[in-house]
C-alpha cells in the first residue's frame, strides 16, 4: 500500500524521508508514549574508533533533550559534526551544539506549516528547511536570521544542497523536483518524471548527477547540467523514502517502504537487494570510505551494512521507536 493511502499514518507520524548523510553521529527522533505531545532526542556518546552495538547504547545511558517542539519531522547535521538542526510540525527549527547538547538557537518559519526536510550546506553557513506550505528557507547559521524564501508552489518533502554549494534541489509533492541557484535564488530547472511526491533527492558526489526516490516507487537519475532524465531504476514494489549515492559516485543506496534496500550500478543499473529490516526503510548512507551501509526503519533499528556483501554487521536499536534518524560525516559520535 502506497504511502500517500496512509494518510493517518503520514500526518500523525511524521515525514519520514529525512536525512541520513554519512557514519559520525546519529539522532533519533522518538514517538513517546503513542502520541506526539512531547519529543525527545537522545544523545548515545562512543569512541572514536568504534561504532557501538545495541548493549553499548545502553550501558551509555544517553542523555536526553525534551524540547517540546511537538513531533520532530526532521533532522540534520552540519558537515563538520558540531550543530545538529531538529524541524517540528510547528514551523520551528531548533540547534543544538553536539558535544554539550545544549539548545543554541530556534529558528522561526511559517506558523504550524511543518519542516518536512532539513540541509546544511556543506560549509555549513545556511541551512535549508522545507516546509508544508510549499516554501523552503534559507537560514543563516550564524546569528539566525532568514537569507531568502523560496516558492515552491507546493509541500517540499526534500531538500538537498549541491557538493559545492551552489546549488539547492528539492523534491515536491507535485512529482517535480526544482533546482535553486543558492546566490541569486533564481529557479534554475524543474525536472519532470515521477508520477506523484519526491520523497527524497541526493546530488553525486561530483554534482553531475541528481538521484530522486518516489511515491511511484522509481529511483531516477538526472543530467543536473541539462535537466534530462538519464535511467529509471525500477526494482523496489513500495515507496522510494531515501536515496544516497555512495563516495565513488558509481553506487547508489535506496531505502523503501517495502523494507528492503538496494545497492545500484548506477551506470548499468542493476541491483543488489538487502533484507533484514521488519518493515518501511526510511534512511540509508554510506560510509565516508563507501565499504559500509546505514539504514533506519519504522522496526526501531538502525543496521549497518558490509557493503560488498550485504550482510548486517550491526544492528543499533533505538530507545523507544525511531522515526527520523541523521547522520554526520565529522564527528565520531552516535546520537
Amino acid at each position: 500500500m502506497a504511502l500517500a493511502k496512509r494518510t493517518g499514518v503520514w500526518r500523525g507520524a511524521c515525514v519520514f524521508v529525512v536525512l541520513l548523510a554519512v557514519f559520525g553521529a546519529m539522532a533519533v527522533g522518538q514517538r513517546v508514549q503513542g502520541d506526539w505531545t512531547r519529543s525527545d532526542l537522545g544523545f548515545f556518546l562512543r569512541g572514536r574508533d568504534d561504532v557501538p552495538s545495541a548493549g553499548d547504547l545502553e550501558a551509555e545511558r544517553p542523555s536526553r533533550m525534551t524540547p517540546g517542539l511537538g513531533a520532530i519531522l526532521s533532522v540534520a547535521f552540519s558537515s563538520n559534526g558540531e550543530t545538529l538542526a531538529a524541524g517540528a510540525g510547528d514551523g520551528t527549527v531548533r540547534l543544538w551544539r553536539v558535544s554539550t547538547g545544549r539548545e543554541t538557537r530556534t529558528l522561526s518559519g511559517p506558523e504550524e506549516a511543518s519542516v518536512n526536510s532539513l540541509a546544511f550546506s556543506p560549509d555549513g553557513e545556511l541551512l535549508a528547511a522545507g516546509y508544508e506550505d510549499g516554501t523552503i528557507a534559507l537560514w543563516i547559521v550564524e546569528d539566525g536570521t532568514e537569507s531568502h524564501v523560496l516558492d515552491g508552489k507546493c509541500r517540499v518533502y526534500s531538500v538537498a544542497f549541491s557538493p559545492d554549494g551552489k546549488m539547492l534541489a528539492a523534491g515536491m509533492e507535485d512529482g517535480t523536483i526544482r533546482l535553486w541557484d543558492v546566490e541569486t535564488q533564481r529557479e534554475i530547472q524543474s525536472l519532470e518524471g515521477h508520477t506523484s511526491w519526491v520523497y527524497s533527492v541526493a546530488f553525486s558526489p561530483d554534482g553531475k548527477t541528481l538521484a530522486s526516490g518516489g511515491l511511484d516507487d522509481k529511483v531516477k537519475l538526472w543530467d543536473v547540467s541539462t535537466g534530462q532524465e538519464l535511467s529509471v531504476l525500477a526494482g523496489h514494489t513500495d515507496n522510494v523514502i531515501s536515496v544516497a549515492f555512495g563516495p565513488d559516485g558509481e553506487t547508489l543506496a535506496s531505502g523503501s517502504l517495502d523494507a528492503t534496500i538496494r545497492l545500484w550500478d548506477a551506470e548499468t543499473g542493476e541491483s543488489q537487494v538487502l533484507t533484514g529490516h521488519d518493515t518501511w526503510v526510511f534512511c540509508v548512507a554510506f560510509s565516508p570510505d563507501g565499504l559500509r551501509l546505514a539504514s533506519g526503519s519504522a522496526d526501531g533499528t538502525t543496521k549497518l551494512w558490509n557493503v560488498s556483501t550485504g550482510r548486517v554487521t550491526k544492528t543499533l536499536v533505538a530507545v523507544g521507536r525511531a522515526v527520523v534518524v541523521a547522520v554526520s560525516t565529522g564527528s565520531h559520535r552516535v546520537a
